[in-house]
C-alpha cells in the first residue's frame, strides 16, 4: 500500500520519539569518554589504545597492557574456509616480542611512513627487537583504496624497516576478515576485536588494587569498558531490548528511513537475489552489507578443466566477480586473480589472450568488465526510484557473464 507524504511523516515523527528514548538511556550515567566525544570517533580509540599500550605513559602498568594484547593476539581464533589463524602468520615472530616488551619501544598514532595521506592508526616500534607491529583500526568504518596492501608495500619497502619482523593485525569490533577493496582476503594480517580488547582492560582493572594511585586508572578503565559494551559491542541488554522493540514496532518507518537515505545495503541484497533468481549456475560467497564475491559454473568447470583449483592460496577466487559498494558508486567487476605470491598460470594467459588482448596483466588482478551500477548520486534516491535502473543494469551484467562464460567454454 502506498503511503501519503503526511502518513510518511507520521512514522517518522513516531519513530524519532522512540530514538530519543534510546539517546536517553544511553546517557543515563556518566562517563568521561563519551563526555568527551569520543564514542563515535576512531582516532580517539587509537589514542586511548596507543596510550595504554605505551609503557612509558603515567599509567603505571608498563608494558602490562601490550603483554596481554600479545598474547590473546596469538591465542585468537579467526573463523572462515580457509583463513589463516593468527598463530599461523605470525609464526616465530614473537620470537623477539620478550625483548620487545622488556625494552623501550614507541607507540605512535597515525604514523606517517611515507606519504601523509596514508597514516597508520598504531603503530608500535622496537629497535632492539628489530619489530614493529602495525594496528590498523576500524571501529565504525571499513578499509578503502587498498589501505592494508597499501601499508604492508610502504613498510616492506621502507629502509628503515627492511629487516624487522612485521605484524599486522586487522582490529575490529567483531573480529572481520582483512580484505582489499575487491574483496580479496589478505592472509598477512592477523585478525582482533574489541572483546578481545574490553576483556584486556577488564583484566587489568580486576587486578588494580584499593589504592590512591589506582584510583584515577580504574574509574577510566571502567568508563571505557562501559563505552566499548554499550557502543561497539552492543551488549547493553536493556538498550538492546529496547532497540529491538522499535524495529520491530517501527519496521515501515525505518524503511523509509532507509529508502530516503542510502539505497546501496538495499540494492546490494536485490542485486544478490536477483542474481541467484535469474542466473542459473552462480555461487555467492560471503555476502554481507558493503556487498559480495561470486563465481558461475563455467568458470569453476574452466580451472576443473585445466587441473587448477578455483582458489587461490590468498583464498580468493583464481576466476570471479566481485560487487561492492564503498563511499561511492556501487560497482561490479568480474575477472581474474592470481595471488600475492603466485604467477599466471598459462589456464589464465589463456583467458586474457581471449577476452582482452590489448589489456596489460597486473601484478595481481586482471579485470576482464568493470561497471557501475548505482551512481553516488543514485543512492541518495529512494529504493523504488533506482529500481528500474538497476534491473537495466544487472540485465547488462547477466549478458556479460553469459558472453564470458561462452568464451571460456570455448577456450
Amino acid at each position: 500500500m502506498m503511503l501519503s507524504a503526511e502518513e510518511i511523516k507520521k512514522k517518522l515523527l513516531e519513530l524519532e520519539e522512540k530514538l530519543k528514548v534510546v539517546k536517553k538511556q544511553k546517557e543515563t550515567n556518566i562517563n568521561v569518554f563519551d563526555a568527551a566525544g569520543m564514542a563515535t570517533q576512531e582516532i580517539k580509540h587509537s589514542a586511548f589504545f596507543a596510550w595504554l599500550a605505551n609503557s612509558q605513559k603515567p599509567h603505571g602498568l608498563g608494558s602490562l597492557f601490550l603483554r596481554k594484547f600479545c598474547e590473546k593476539l596469538v591465542a585468537y581464533e579467526t573463523v572462515g574456509k580457509g583463513v589463516l589463524q593468527n598463530k599461523e602468520i605470525i609464526g616465530d615472530k614473537f620470537s623477539r616480542l620478550e625483548t620487545l616488551l622488556d625494552n623501550k619501544y614507541d607507540v605512535v598514532t597515525e604514523k606517517v611512513v611515507v606519504n601523509s595521506e596514508s597514516r597508520i592508526d598504531v603503530f608500535i616500534v622496537s629497535a632492539v627487537a628489530q619489530t614493529v607491529i602495525v594496528i590498523e583500526n576500524k571501529v565504525f568504518t571499513s578499509t578503502h583504496d587498498n589501505q592494508l596492501q597499501r601499508y604492508e608495500d610502504e613498510i616492506d619497502s621502507h629502509p628503515e624497516f627492511g629487516n624487522y619482523n612485521k605484524i599486522y593485525v586487522y582490529l575490529t569490533p567483531q573480529g572481520d576478515l582483512p580484505c582489499g577493496e575487491s574483496g580479496e582476503y589478505d592472509a598477512d594480517w592477523c585478525v582482533f576485536d574489541y572483546k578481545g580488547v574490553r576483556d584486556i582492560v577488564n583484566e587489568i582493572y580486576k587486578n588494580l588494587t584499593g589504592a590512591k594511585k589506582d584510583a584515577r586508572l580504574k574509574i577510566l578503565l571502567e568508563d571505557y569498558t562501559e563505552l566499548v559494551e554499550n557502543n561497539i559491542l552492543k551488549e547493553n541488554k536493556e538498550i538492546r531490548n529496547l532497540c529491538k522493540r522499535i524495529v520491530r514496532e517501527h519496521k515501515d518507518a525505518l524503511d523509509i528511513l532507509l529508502s530516503y537515505t542510502d539505497n546501496a545495503e538495499v540494492a546490494i541484497g536485490y542485486c544478490k537475489d536477483w542474481l541467484e533468481n535469474n542466473f542459473d549456475g552462480i555461487t555467492v560467497y560471503k555476502g554481507s552489507r558493503l556487498g559480495f564475491r561470486f563465481y558461475t559454473k563455467a568458470m569453476k568447470e574452466y580451472l576443473d578443466k585445466s587441473g587448477e583449483s578455483l582458489y587461490s592460496e590468498n583464498n580468493v577466487f583464481r576466476v570471479g566477480g566481485n560487487l561492492c559498494q564503498s563511499d561511492g558508486p556501487v560497482t561490479c567487476g568480474f575477472g581474474l586473480d592470481k595471488g600475492r605470491n603466485e604467477v599466471w598460470s598459462d589456464a589464465m594467459k589463456k583467458i586474457m589472450r581471449a577476452a582482452a588482448p590489448d589489456k596489460k596483466q597486473g601484478n595481481m588482478y586482471f579485470t576482464v568488465s568493470l561497471f557501475e551500477l548505482l551512481s553516488e548520486q543514485d543512492r541518495s534516491q529512494s529504493f523504488e526510484e533506482i529500481k528500474p535502473k538497476l534491473k537495466i543494469k544487472l540485465t547488462e551484467l547477466e549478458m556479460k557473464l553469459k558472453e564470458f562464460d561462452e568464451l571460456l567454454a570455448l577456450l
